[in-house]
């Protein structure tokens, strides 16, 4: 069974290079719109169009349903994906993710967009190693916090505004009983709150679910990839559940 990997905000596919290499079974991870190669959807795209454009490069790229695995932006689309076409979906992994964000990061993700339109996204470089990596990884500049570094200044701005506003305006919470798939929750421990709320929201709505913490920050699965690597491992190789036997009729 093929792993799909979904990317965070303003990085791309590359993100999952270390952790592919890791893993045993076969994976593929794609930029998302508006990052790296692959252009942005029309402006005021939300969670459907990207669940659909999602659902198109798996209907290119497979035969049968796939594992899908989102960081964060690419979280909320796994979440997306796996309820509205549970046939392309066998296992989700979210990881780091929210199923909506509070009203001040909403404002955040309005401003952002705003300022990258006029002025880049270069000043968004260091809040995002912040929230990311934890002090020793940045201290030591580590390679994967210079890739991303670099990855996130080289981002589209107008892919990383439209980008922000799918951020803004995404709420999952109306799907998530519709999420019938095994599901793996990750999360770093120590990710910023409304990331570490999110994982008791997702135990308390999902019908099958375990939970993973992972040391480290929002992207502790890069940061962290040998407890992460276990972790899919272990989840992804577990026998899927058998449906429950149906009595007979007298």
């Amino acid at each position: 069974m093929t792993l799909v990997l979904l990317h965070g905000l303003g990085v791309d596919a590359a993100m999952f290079d270390d952790l592919r290499d890791r893993l045993t079974g076969p994976t593929v991870a794609f930029d998302l719109p508006g990052h790296g190669a692959e252009p942005a959807l029309p402006e005021g795209a939300g969670l459907e169009a990207h669940a659909a454009w999602l659902a198109e490069r798996l209907a290119s790229q497979e035969d049968g349903p796939v594992d899908l695995l989102g960081v964060s932006l690419g979280g909320l689309l796994a979440q997306q994906l796996a309820a509205t076409r549970p046939d392309l979906v066998r296992r989700l992994v979210v990881v780091d993710a929210v199923t909506t964000y509070p009203e001040p990061m909403r404002a955040m993700w309005r401003e952002r967009a705003a300022v990258a339109r006029t002025d880049g996204v270069a000043a968004y470089v260091e809040p995002t190693l912040a929230l990311w990596f934890t002090a020793e990884a940045r201290e030591a500049d580590e390679p994967v916090v210079a890739w991303t570094a670099k990855t996130v200044e080289g981002t589209s701005p107008e892919g990383y505004a439209r980008a922000c506003e799918l951020l803004e305006g995404a709420d999952t919470r109306p799907l998530l009983d519709r999420i019938t798939q095994p599901v793996l929750v990750v999360c770093g421990d120590d990710d910023a709150p409304p990331f570490r709320a999110a994982v008791a929201e997702l135990e308390a709505a999902l019908t099958d679910v375990r939970t993973c913490w992972l040391p480290g920050r929002h992207a502790a699965v890069i940061e962290s990839p040998e407890p992460a690597v276990a972790a899919l491992e272990e989840f992804l190789s577990t026998p899927d559940p058998q449906p429950e036997p149906q009595e007979e009729q007298s």
